[in-house]
């Protein structure tokens, strides 16, 4: 099993440093420290998630912290790329304590002695904590549980490489190699900077969180970073293809390698492909936002599987397709240009018990005796994010000064901790802007001896005082505005387990999904609202507490890491599979299909076309209608199916895609339509009329339970697309009963699951013994008369040893039928037929109409 994810970094290639004062040791004893940005460091250039660290033997210098925590590589890093102090003719270098400038004068190396350095210097191999948590836990947990037993990591190491010699790159990719199950890609400096920095953190990041950048002179357009993007997915893509084997799952992650899946598809068309999206999916109003959407659409549909932490953003992805790629969509699947692609969601879990087990360490129990005594007789309410407008710092700590105002009695007995991590990305205008909010809620104590209502953090705590804080939390605090999924939330969860304190929770997290029940949800951008929470929340029965707590803890404990790695793993070998069975239809056996026929008695034929019949089509159907039961299903209207097939009486037929069957030997008109539910018709034909006002060459068909939009003539393709695309948007999601599909460049429009309620109706009304009478279902009909009155139809029982259905592939019309009666165990002979070369349910094939009819017609004679 791959992987797949990218390395990221936090900093420029010539990082800056930070001044700054010795961290705080502990949560307990935090310090204030003054942050400014002054210059290059000497040495050290440590990247984000890098698993490559360069020190001098003397200080080891940090740059600028982690901001997301979006992509783990290895598991690993690498560490202690030691420098000689007597290098550069014994001349030694004092680096300054804590970050600041290096003389210029004397500098470490010089471009002739970097070569030597990088090439003879030592590194080991150590554990790295930075980087997805999420998904780093959850793939360790599956691999001590026996879930996944072989696997490869596929990433970059995260460093610049452009300075490491040949052989250095060598020795690092074979011992990542050989002792981490990790491949490594190595692209060049400056197509990872205009990757990461550039098209991912400024233009996708941003947008997948609804803060569409509105910057078109930033240096992330004028780098041409989507061809940055492009290009390092293309080198994943190629090193997948290159360490492939028969059978491998390819599991690729998150928004930095959207293009991968297709890349790799079209040089392993067999492959089985998942890719899971972490963060949030925008809604196509949203996503159309960007300049590359087509692209970006396209290279996710070479997975087999997509899948997200919610409904709600499997949902947008599913809509986006369709409006922006005129996919066909059900509520899991869309079918593009032949392609099947199966979507889910599937909530990322964490390891409960691992946590649980870390929890009770020594070192946790320390650092909690140590907060009690820091904090006695103190409500704490804690929170920890990483420190950008996303995360809603400004928001909750807004809504905490209010609520201290109207509840001054919590001013000295509560204490808001918040830790916020380091973003790459400064931002100094909310820096000041949080800073003026804790110092204002802060001057609300009259006590200056007692202990401050906030304690705001500006960096990371280790993970056992942070276990320790959330494990004596009274309140956990997430007020993101947008987030994929939150497993701070998890996390808490299962810390209270004693004390079993509440959860305020932003509604805009993929947390709030699953946590319907137990948390206490909030809009952040409703201040008041907020705050009323901090009340609600403190003023919870103890009996309310463990009552919310149960119910988190058991979705917590039922949807762990575990749970989501092989259920997403099975989802992707189902989905392949599916996908394998429909495009490994055979060609038509046709020597079986005449045997077949021969050797039965009761046939049943449909043929689903869209084309006016030639003669020889109407000669074959009369002969073929003589001994069987023959019915051509259609999109034509009634009287232009009659009229058609006029020649051949005997010929059943089912007009408008089957809201009408009207039976063989001229038999009456049924309506299958729900006509107690038909008033979508006026409503979407208004809708269907505007758009074709403003799309010149355009037209509205309006049938008797089906409504089509006709583009065909239309010459102006742009604004076609983009038509098609909003009309098909708004009725499927106006009404759950009705469903839009795009045919031959036709918009039609008629109910959900309508062709197959009538083909399901007529094979029970030829194989069973009873009266049709249902007058919400049947009524006699005329091509030119309304449908009134109930007719009660007699019919005599005969089994069904032979029934062949063939027609073009349509998910939304003849696929479900296709499904449908390959599942038939009572019928001797089925036989599902395609003609065309898209991927289908049918389990035989044919070039098209042709040969379909000489086999007919050979079978008839």
């Amino acid at each position: 099993m791959f992987l797949n994810q990218v390395g990221s970094t936090s900093s420029t290639f010539i990082p800056k440093s930070r001044v700054n004062s010795p961290p705080p040791n502990s949560v307990v004893e935090p310090k204030k420290s003054n942050r400014f940005e002054l210059g290059v460091p000497a040495v050290k250039r440590i990247h984000q998630k890098s698993n490559l660290k360069y020190q001098t033997n003397e200080q080891d210098v940090d740059n600028e912290k982690t901001t997301e925590n979006i992509s783990n590589i290895h598991r690993n890093s690498i560490n202690n790329l030691e420098l000689d102090d007597d290098y550069d003719n014994g001349r030694t270098y004092e680096l300054p304590k804590f970050g600041g400038y290096s003389s210029n004068d004397k500098k470490i190396f010089n471009h002739h002695d970097k070569s030597n350095i990088f090439e003879t210097a030592p590194f080991n191999v150590v554990e790295f904590a930075k980087g997805n948590g999420g998904l780093k836990n959850a793939i360790n947990s599956s691999l001590e549980d026996g879930i996944v037993k072989d696997y490869v990591w596929l990433g970059t190491i995260g460093i610049p490489t452009d300075e490491l010699p040949n052989n250095t790159k060598t020795k690092i990719t074979n011992k990542l190699r050989n002792d981490y199950h990790s491949e490594s890609v190595l692209p060049s400096d400056f197509t990872f900077q205009g990757h990461y920095k550039s098209f991912c953190k400024q233009i996708l990041w941003p947008t997948f969180h609804y803060q569409i950048p509105d910057n078109p002179n930033s240096k992330a357009f004028e780098e041409h970073s989507w061809e940055h993007y492009r290009n390092l997915n293309q080198e994943f893509a190629d090193k997948i293809v290159e360490i492939y084997k028969d059978g491998d799952i390819i599991w690729v992650h998150d928004y930095h390698l959207l293009l991968v899946p297709e890349m790799v598809r079209s040089k392993l068309p067999n492959a089985k492909i998942g890719f899971f999206l972490h963060v949030s999916f925008p809604s196509s109003e949203v996503f159309r936002c960007f300049a590359q959407r087509e692209n970006l659409l396209k290279g996710l549909l070479g997975a087999n599987s997509v899948s997200f932490q919610t409904d709600e953003y499997a949902r947008h992805f599913l809509q986006t397709c369709n409006k922006l790629l005129l996919a066909d969509i059900t509520d899991n699947e869309l079918r593009y240009k032949g392609q099947t692609v199966k979507v889910a969601s599937s909530p990322v879990g964490i390891d409960a018990n691992k946590l649980i087990k870390q929890q009770h360490s020594e070192l946790v129990k320390n650092w909690r005796h140590l907060i009690r005594e820091r904090w006695p007789n103190k409500q704490l309410v804690v929170a920890r994010d990483k420190f950008d407008r996303i995360r809603g710092v400004k928001q909750k700590l807004l809504a905490y000064e209010g609520f201290l105002k109207k509840n001054p009695k919590f001013i000295e007995s509560a204490v808001l901790i918040q830790v916020c991590l380091r973003s790459s990305a400064t931002d100094p205008v909310l820096e000041t802007e949080i800073m003026s909010i804790v110092d204002r809620i802060n001057s609300l104590s009259p006590n200056i001896s007692n202990t401050q209502p906030v304690v705001f953090l500006h960096q990371d705590i280790d993970f056992a005082q942070y276990l320790a804080l959330i494990s004596e939390a009274d309140l956990f605090v997430v007020s993101s505005m947008r987030e994929g999924m939150n497993l701070t939330c998890h996390e808490f969860i299962v810390a209270t387990n004693e004390k079993k304190s509440p959860l305020i929770l932003s509604e805009f997290t993929g947390s709030a999904d699953v946590f319907t029940k137990g948390a206490i949800l909030i809009n952040p951008w409703d201040i008041k609202q907020v705050s009323e929470s901090y009340e609600i929340a403190f003023n919870l029965t103890q009996t309310e507490k463990e009552q919310n707590w149960k119910n988190l803890y058991n979705v917590v404990m039922k949807q762990d890491c575990d749970y989501w790695v092989e259920s997403s793993l099975k989802f992707i070998e189902d989905s392949w599979r599916s996908q394998q069975e429909k495009k490994n239809y055979h060609n038509l056996d046709v020597e079986k299909f005449i045997s077949s026929y021969k050797d039965s008695q009761n046939r049943l034929i449909i043929l689903n076309l869209a084309v006016i019949p030639t003669e020889r089509i109407l000669q074959i159907l009369t002969e073929l209608s003589f001994n069987n039961d023959v019915y051509m299903l259609s999109t034509f209207k009634r009287i232009d199916l009659e009229r058609l097939y006029r020649r051949v009486p005997r010929l059943g037929l089912i007009a408008e895609n089957g809201g009408f069957i009207k039976l063989k030997n001229g038999g009456p008109w049924l309506s299958i339509s729900n006509k107690n539910n038909d008033d979508w018709i006026e409503t979407t034909s208004k809708v269907a009329n505007s758009f074709a006002e403003r799309l010149p060459g355009s037209y509205v068909e309006i049938g008797e339970c089906t409504l089509k939009f006709h583009t065909e003539q239309v010459e102006d393709q742009e604004r076609k697309s983009s038509s098609i695309g909003d009309l098909i948007f708004h009725v499927n999601n106006s009404d759950s009963n009705i469903h839009a599909t795009l045919i031959n460049n036709t918009v039609i429009v008629q109910e959900s699951d309508l062709t197959l309620k009538a083909v399901k109706l007529l094979i029970n009304y030829i194989t069973k013994t009873g009266k049709i009478n249902d007058a919400n279902l049947i009524t006699p009909a005329s091509p030119t008369s309304p449908i009134s009155g109930n007719e009660q139809m007699e019919f005599l029982p005969k089994k069904l040893d032979f029934l062949t259905i063939a027609g073009n592939s349509s998910l939304l019309i003849i696929e479900p039928v296709l499904e449908y009666a390959n599942e038939l165990k009572n019928v001797d002979h089925v036989f599902t037929i395609a003609f065309g070369g898209d991927v289908s349910n049918a389990k035989e094939h044919v070039e098209g109409l042709n040969e379909l009819f000489t086999v007919l017609n050979s079978a008839a004679s």
